[in-house]
């Protein structure tokens, strides 16, 4: 068994105030996510240029590489897998919800998606089940990564269409 337990969120549908992925654990689908708008970050920009293109709550963390642990959340006063060292965004969570209006940054994961409102379903039964493989593989020692990448082919033929 590997060390390190690998979530990968693959944004593939993009609308002007949400995104929506992908979410796959161990190369196996697991699900789906809903995030708010992509608005082009990278984790390697300077942190400037992000702070100037972000939207506070209404903002895709940028792409990249980055760890998740069990955490307390002051918000929710409970303990929450948080994705952390996310360059220009603070408390990101990982929570249940249906639609960008749920979110401010965070991901919410879902085991349906409607693609024409831009929502995910059943999210509370996602999120539990993704908390018990999350909460399995930090109790065998593993580290989680979360890896996020785009649909550069979908995301280009949007940017192009709305802007």
């Amino acid at each position: 068994m590997s060390d390190t337990l690998l979530l990968h969120l693959h944004r593939d549908i993009f609308g002007p105030d949400a995104t929506l992925g992908r979410l796959l654990i161990g190369g196996d689908d697991f699900g789906f996510c809903c995030e708010d708008e992509d608005r082009g970050l990278e984790q390697a920009m300077p942190l400037d240029v992000i702070e100037g293109l972000k939207v506070k709550s209404e903002t895709a963390i940028p792409v990249g590489t980055y760890t998740v642990s069990k955490t307390w959340s002051p918000k929710y006063k409970r303990q929450m897998y948080l994705v952390h060292n996310v360059p220009g965004f603070a408390g990101i969570r990982i929570h249940s919800g249906n639609h960008e209006g749920h979110t401010a940054g965070c991901l919410l994961p879902g085991f349906h998606r409607d693609t024409a409102k831009m929502a995910v379903y059943r999210s509370r039964d996602a999120t539990a089940r993704l908390e018990t493989i999350l909460d399995n593989a930090e109790a065998a020692g593993r580290k989680i990564l979360l890896i996020i990448t785009r649909d550069m082919d979908a995301y280009n033929a949007y940017r192009k269409e709305h802007t």
